[in-house]
């Protein structure tokens, strides 16, 4: 009964939200169906990050069911995202087991059906389709795009993304891979661009402004979460431009390829002058 309860308060909901009639596979768009669908929620998320650099690292989460019973989980993978079928890469099938059934993924599994080495700082779309008990599949293709709403919980997909932990060693000169902020012209090499420190896990930035359009006020420190390379930088008046400008945001640093690659808003007071990414490689 409260099975039935919660069924019939889900395809409220999806009616509710002006279901997709695009999907007309899904049992739960159609109240006149007596079958119902099924799709996976989302129990516990046991890790997100996977080590560039390490065939073993793995991502993991654990899932639930709601609806017909679920037999069996594929498991697929994209760089990126994409919602066209054809682009998945097949992982693995899992066995359900019930509420809180393990999906993992390796660096090497991911790596083996990619046809590609993992590059740090790029995400990696895995999703999940299921197959009942009675033979029928249900991924975001035919469940109907309701089902991504927060009230569902739903597992039909996930993100993973590629890290490299941080063991320092950064300081040197760095060329620039990209500057959106356009001080520098893409290869150009900043001497003594990067200084290890102030403190552990951060980094101190000579990059902004260029000598050619400003004077430096304050280095930029960085800060890094040791485990996955990802970088932080708390707001700081960096340097004048004739009017001071101040920048903060985040993105990675990676010691195992020597890249620092960091997204910053820049402003001029309380006025922003907007987002820009800046990526260097130690020479």
């Amino acid at each position: 009964m409260k099975l039935k309860l919660l069924l019939a308060a889900a395809i409220g909901i999806l009616f509710a939200g002006s279901c997709r009639k695009d999907t007309p596979n899904n049992p739960l768009d159609d109240q006149a169906k007596i079958e119902v669908g099924s799709y996976l929620t989302l129990t516990e998320t046991v890790n997100l990050n996977v080590d560039f650099a390490d065939p073993a690292s793995t991502a993991a989460i654990k899932v639930g069911s709601v609806g017909s019973s679920v037999d069996k989980i594929d498991m697929f993978v994209v760089e990126g995202s994409n919602l066209d079928a054809s682009t998945w890469n097949m992982i693995k099938t899992v066995a359900y087991t019930g509420e809180g059934t393990e999906l993992s993924a390796t660096n090497a599994e991911l790596k083996a059906v990619l046809g590609a080495d993992l590059q740090p700082g790029v995400q990696y779309t895995i999703y999940n389709r299921i197959t009942t008990k009675d033979g029928r599949t249900f991924d975001l293709t035919n469940a109907g795009l309701n089902v991504e709403a927060p009230d569902f919980n739903s597992a039909f997909e996930w993100t993973v993304s590629a890290v490299a932990p941080f063991t320092g060693n950064m300081a040197g000169n760095y060329k620039v891979i990209q500057d959106d902020w356009q001080d520098y012209s893409v290869g150009a090499v900043i001497t003594g661009a990067v200084d290890d420190g102030p403190g552990a896990n951060q980094i101190t930035l000579h990059v902004y402004p260029s000598p050619a359009f400003g004077t430096p006020v304050n280095p930029i420190i960085v800060d890094i979460d040791q485990p996955t390379g990802v970088a932080t930088v708390p707001a700081v008046v960096y340097g004048d431009y004739g009017v001071l400008i101040s920048a903060e945001g985040g993105g990675y640093v990676f010691s195992a390829t020597g890249t620092v690659d960091l997204t910053l808003r820049h402003f001029a007071g309380a006025t922003e002058y907007g987002t820009y990414r800046l990526v260097i490689k130690k020479q």
